[in-house]
């Protein structure tokens, strides 16, 4: 049993490093778009 709960754990903090990285990446992409609305008007 143990062995399966530490397998889902470790699972686990690769899932939410993973949503960090997409999210840090989101955030870049919405500045980018920010900036570029900016720089047309």
């Amino acid at each position: 049993m143990t062995k399966g709960q530490g397998q889902g754990f470790g699972f686990g903090l690769g899932k939410m490093k993973e949503l960090g990285e997409a999210f840090k990446k989101a955030q870049q992409v919405q500045e980018g778009a920010k900036k570029l609305q900016e720089e047309l008007e």
